[in-house]
């Protein structure tokens, strides 16, 4: 009922023939080049939506006081009903 672990496992000619086409079928960019790319253009729109949350005064829980951030816990978390 056990196999090896290489059975489980693509033939190391078939994953060399993917690679060379570039179709490995991954969830993530295979190169770091387009990793890093979609990373970056996920993170500056991200930080682009919090600074428009930010400058209408909407960030839940955290708040600005002299140009620093301040992020604030619940009262529930500090045990507290306030």
């Amino acid at each position: 009922a056990y196999r090896t672990l290489d059975d489980y496992l693509l033939p190391v000619p078939a994953f060399e023939a993917m690679r060379a086409s570039g179709d490995l079928h991954l969830a993530v960019p295979s190169g770091f080049s387009e990793w890093y790319e979609e990373r970056r253009t996920l993170l500056t729109r991200r930080m682009t939506e919090v600074e428009r949350v930010a400058a209408t005064d909407e960030l839940v829980d955290v708040t600005i006081e002299r140009g620093q951030l301040v992020a604030g816990l619940p009262a529930a978390a500090l045990g507290r009903s306030d």
